[in-house]
């Protein structure tokens, strides 16, 4: 039995318990595993290579086997939500109970894996006997953030997330996560609406801000709740409203004597309370069964097996009662059951941070189709990406001893290429001359190249271009593909000589520019002692873009690095 990493805790109870009924003699072995939840549609799309993994994979190393990414053929599959099933099949139209063939090529395992190597053929079919719980998805807010009640229900997670921002006390931003959309299918419906609601180009964005909070992004609900209990990310314990299962949050709101409360909870983690998007679809986990081609040994007693399962998971009290007592609300006739007293749902500090009743979600297009585009600017958000340095190297660089040496300038961006990678596209433009010069054209490079070039690059005895280099730099970064959103990031380096005496007319035009899309951040290293007081241009670019100004007040070699990195692929590779 295949589920999802959100469920296996639950699910792997139910399933040890059912094989222990009666006087103990099993019928029946199951055994259970989880996936992440595009390693899981991938596979199943493409199921021949399950049964005939490939004999080479491509020089990359690349390709998808399912027997070493997901495990065991399964003969049941529990995702947390209906969507993973409709991105399995060809066209997601089919009913509930209908059975479901995937004969055609599985061409879409490139499209949910990203592997390389061969695509398979589907050998499967699913077919849906019913759901076994539920859970709707929440934006957990901490309870401290005075947020009105009348936003718990009824508006899409674009407006809650708004108010979540007017809610902000000074000097006190909340920051907005979720787990990895590759791992659960609850994280991938988020995200959806979360794009959904910001517009184009903003994925790069929301990815970046949600990097700069938690980096790297736990795989469940679960690992991120668990990461918001640890001691060493104190501002996040009260400081981060996450989108996670109901069931989730309920569990980390339990009391520090219940039995149902997770290990790594921890006291100084703020209980949350559930906001439900109307544009995010309830997990309705649904239960499926799976059929392989040429597979007919045993089909009897495995499909009547299958069955029986499934109807004790559904009716049956004990086993319902595993998925009440973890949080979810149980099933009758298809529907979900609102919590009795006895749930977590209704103990505790959930009594008034949970809705009885599910709220409805009109507003979710969630699709296959729309699905597999949020995972593409999913993963172009998370790069290869582009990154455009402007050096000054006008002569006071050089008279200020600023220039090269140890944490100079020069040194300064060679070192923070280290967190570039063969994939992004990126250059070093020195703008202390008339027309503007290349010291890295911008485009790909090997890095070993592009560091020699910086650290033979020369001033010049010309005034830095910096009005004319941050606009030519937002349009080189800005001009690519339609329909591509990689993360942007450009780089200031420079003494500020040639930058202190802007007018307010200029310094608004420039900061007008910063705030157009696709979005472009903006780090500014300034080599002087208070280079980002309020109100100057270091300053206002980078708050203008979400991005970042350092001074000699900072760590600037490890801060910049760390900054490049959250653009650049070198750190994974």
């Amino acid at each position: 039995m295949l589920t999802d990493p959100d469920l296996r805790s639950t699910v792997k109870k139910a399933a040890d318990a059912y094989m222990e009924r009666g006087d103990g003699c099993r019928a029946v072995g199951i055994t259970t595993y989880d996936a992440k939840a595009t390693d899981a549609v991938a596979a199943l799309r493409s199921s021949s290579l399950w049964q005939d993994p490939p004999a080479t994979c491509p020089a990359s190393g690349d390709c998808l086997r399912p027997q070493r990414d997901v495990g065991a053929q399964p003969d049941i599959w529990i995702p947390a939500a209906g969507s993973a099933w409709r991105r399995v099949m060809d066209d997601g139209q089919a009913k509930d109970g209908a059975s479901v063939p995937a004969s055609s090529a599985g061409a879409g395992a490139k499209g949910e894996g990203g592997a390389e190597g061969e695509a398979g053929e589907r050998v499967v079919s699913l077919k849906s006997l019913g759901s076994v719980a539920f859970t709707p998805m929440v934006l957990a807010v901490p309870l401290s953030v005075p947020m009105a009640e009348a936003a718990k229900t009824g508006y899409p997670l674009g407006a809650i997330v708004a108010a979540l921002r007017d809610a902000q006390r000074p000097g006190r931003s909340v920051s907005v996560l979720r787990p990895d959309p590759e791992g659960t299918d609850g994280a991938l419906l988020a995200t959806e609406a979360l794009y959904g609601s910001s517009g184009a180009g903003a994925a790069s964005a929301l990815e970046q801000s949600m990097a700069q909070a938690l980096r790297p992004m736990p795989g469940t609900a679960r690992e991120l709740m668990c990461a918001l209990a640890d001691g060493s990310r104190n501002r996040l314990e009260d400081g981060a409203a996450v989108l996670v299962p109901e069931q989730t949050m309920a569990q980390f709101n339990q009391l520090p004597a219940h039995l149902g409360r997770p290990a790594c909870a921890t006291d100084t983690l703020e209980g949350r309370a559930a906001y439900y998007p109307s544009d995010v679809p309830v997990l309705d986990l649904p239960f499926l069964r799976v059929t392989w081609e040429d597979a007919g040994r045993d089909a009897k007693a495995r499909d009547r097996e299958v069955t029986r399962f499934h109807e004790w998971l559904a009716n049956d009290p004990q086993a319902q009662e595993f998925f009440v007592q973890d949080g979810f609300r149980g099933v009758r006739d298809g529907e979900p059951v609102p919590p009795a007293e006895t749930s977590p749902l209704r103990s505790g500090p959930n009594g008034s941070a949970v809705l009885r009743s599910i709220p409805p979600t009109t507003g979710s297009k969630a699709t296959a189709a729309s699905l597999s585009a949020t995972l593409r600017r999913y993963r172009q958000a998370l790069g290869p990406g582009r990154v455009l340095y402007l050096l000054d190297n006008s002569t006071s660089m050089a008279d200020k001893r600023v220039w090269e040496g140890p944490g100079r300038a020069k040194e300064l961006v060679t070192r923070s290429m280290g967190s570039l990678g063969a994939g992004d596209t990126y250059g070093v433009w020195s703008i202390a001359s008339r027309k503007g010069a290349d010291v890295v054209p911008f485009g790909r490079h090997g890095r070993a190249a592009a560091q020699k070039a910086v650290a033979g690059a020369r001033t010049a005895d010309v005034d830095a271009r910096v009005v004319g280099g941050l606009r030519e730099g937002f349009a080189t970064l800005r001009d690519g593909p339609a329909g591509e959103d990689p993360p942007r990031l450009l780089v200031l380096v420079t003494d500020d000589e040639d930058s202190r005496d802007l007018t307010k007319k200029e310094l608004a035009d420039l900061v007008a520019l910063a705030e157009r899309a696709p979005p472009v951040r903006v780090v500014v290293v300034s080599l002087r002692s208070s280079g980002c007081t309020s109100g100057r241009l270091n300053a206002a670019l980078t708050a203008a873009t979400g991005g970042r100004c350092l001074d000699l007040a900072d760590d600037m070699e490890t801060e910049l690095t760390a900054e490049v990195a959250k653009t650049g692929t070198g750190d994974a590779e």
